[in-house]
């Protein structure tokens, strides 16, 4: 079935008639044949059709210059763990890598053993403290025994000195008795013996010089005058042999206070000398002040050899790789022995041109995708816009650091793995993007 014909449109030309009159003679040149009349029968209908294109082209274009289209600025970059979501495990002293008790991979929580140290010179110190401490042990023992002993001697020397002292003060009350005339019993006997004596001398030179006279007489023989004689002379001798015998009582007597006083001195010498008892108590003192010196110093260096089991401070991931071929390795505190990050979240550093600073906020929507994966995307978030300028690799162009945290909570993305970020900015219409574009192509100098 055919299709029925179209009706043409009205045309905007309008139809005139033909003049009665004959146009001019135009003059005409060579090889150009005469100019032809025309007429809206002539005119093509395509033609006539052109304008309402282009009005509805011009007004397309026009209305599509004010749709809003989102504003996107990115660019390569390198993921990090974000500050503060990291811990660097270093050695508290020089030391030896002993035994990881982690493995590349693995999940750590809070408080968890990484790795064990060891130091020479830390377990040197021990041994030598262990060693000072049981030799004053040793020296305390010795002078906790002259202790003793010297308490001992104190006791004994001050009983010695009291009961000297008493037997000092009892002579000297009998010799004072005696300046005083009063004598002690064992010479009060004596002088009773001497005065008996005394008697007998009288009485036997009485005798003696009576039989004297009768002897003189005639009345008696010699012989018993020289026997009264004799007796009279040996009661002289016993008298005077009682008086040195009282004498020396006396003397002794005397000379025994004197002794017993010059005792009572040295004990009393002894009782002060027996101070050695708080010069062994002072050594005492002395051994158990150092003993606890030692035993201090032993517990910090124990804790500082417990400290050589390094321990995580937060949750995270083992980085490092090849831990067992560090095993006997001397590092010091400078040296990184492991490195740990949460890897929920990771940091970029997005480099945006100078003009589109304005245009990034923190809190903006980011994706990222890594160019080991391409077809996976990630949401991430805009922290922070860095406030100063830098210049790009080229050195040529000035742009600012936007710093965008990436979710990474199914832990597939590693540190230092590198992609591309997307940040989104506020939608504008069409015609100010291309209006920006241009702008960033058209020379500083021409505008």
């Amino acid at each position: 079935m055919a299709a029925s014909p179209r009706p043409n449109p009205k045309t905007p030309f309008k139809v005139v008639p033909p003049s009665s009159q004959p146009p001019p003679d135009l003059p005409t040149e060579p090889n150009h044949s005469p100019p032809v009349a025309l007429t809206a029968a002539s005119v093509p209908s395509d033609v006539r059709r052109v304008p309402y294109r282009l009005l509805f082209i011009l007004s397309g274009i026009v209305l599509a210059g004010f749709i809003r289209v989102p504003y996107q600025v990115g660019g390569k970059v390198t993921l990090e763990w974000p500050e503060g979501e990291r811990q660097l495990v270093r050695a508290p002293a020089p030391a030896i890598i002993e035994e990881f008790y982690v493995a590349p991979g693995n999940e750590i929580n809070v408080g968890q053993p990484l790795v064990r140290l060891s130091s020479r010179e830390l377990e040197s110190e021990i041994a030598g403290v262990r060693e000072r401490i049981a030799r004053a042990h040793e020296q305390l023992q010795e002078a906790q025994r002259e202790q003793i002993q010297a308490e001992a001697r104190l006791v004994e020397t001050q009983a010695q000195a009291q009961a000297v002292q008493v037997r000092a003060e009892r002579l000297q009350s009998r010799l004072d008795d005696l300046d005083q005339g009063i004598l002690p019993p064992d010479v009060q006997a004596l002088v009773i013996q001497r005065d008996r004596l005394q008697g007998q001398l009288d009485m036997a030179h009485t005798e003696w010089k009576r039989y004297q006279g009768l002897y003189d007489q005639g009345a008696i023989s010699l012989e018993e005058v020289e026997a009264k004689e004799q007796r009279y002379h040996n009661i002289q001798r016993d008298l005077q042999a009682k008086q040195q015998e009282i004498q020396l009582a006396q003397q002794q007597l005397s000379d025994l206070a004197i002794d017993e006083q010059g005792n009572a001195s040295f004990q009393r010498a002894n009782v002060i000398a027996a101070s050695q008892v708080a010069q062994a108590t002072e050594r005492v003192n002395a051994h158990k002040d150092t003993i606890a010196v030692l035993e201090q110093r032993l517990r910090e260096l124990q804790q500082q050899k417990a400290d050589l089991v390094l321990k995580s401070t937060q949750a995270g991931t083992v980085l490092d790789r090849d831990l067992d071929l560090r095993l006997g390795e001397a590092v010091t505190p400078d040296d990184t022995l492991l490195r740990i990050a949460d890897l929920n979240h990771l940091l970029a550093e997005v480099q945006v041109k100078q003009e589109d600073k304005d245009f990034v906020q923190p809190g903006a929507a980011v994706t990222f995708r890594p160019d080991s994966d391409k077809l996976t995307a990630y949401d991430a978030t805009v922290v922070k816009v860095v406030p100063n300028l830098e210049a790009d690799e080229t050195q040529q162009r000035r742009v600012a650091i936007v710093q965008v945290m990436i979710d990474n909570s199914e832990g597939q993305l590693l540190p230092n793995s590198s992609g591309y970020a997307k940040i989104f900015s506020p939608w504008m219409p069409l015609y100010q993007r291309i209006g920006r574009e241009v702008i960033k192509l058209w020379p500083s100098k021409f505008l």
